[in-house]
């Protein structure tokens, strides 16, 4: 059987794995489909669509730098390599 702070850690380790990728799919998820509809709610009006235009390039410079920053996270996470979460505590 294995120790009890290394079983915790497992179980943290993939507790903040499923946190992190859920935050990552939900994140394309909701800027793809914020892009899907501003795009299929286009107007004959250019006022309107250059709008949509911006809201679009908008909603996919934010949802791209959450993915990037996500992703990130979670390799940093998963290869237990430190850069804003101080020291870890995992051991092998």
């Amino acid at each position: 059987m294995a120790p009890l702070n290394l079983y915790l850690t497992y179980r943290s380790q993939v507790a903040i794995g499923m946190a992190l990728g859920s935050s990552l799919a939900c994140g394309i998820m909701i800027s793809g489909s914020l892009c899907y509809f501003l795009n299929r709610s286009r107007t004959d009006f250019k006022r309107a669509d250059s709008l949509s235009d911006s809201l679009i390039i908008y909603s996919l410079c934010t949802g791209l730098l959450a993915s990037v920053a996500a992703s990130v996270n979670l390799i940093c996470v998963r290869t237990r390599i430190v850069l804003l979460h101080g020291s870890t505590s995992f051991s092998q």
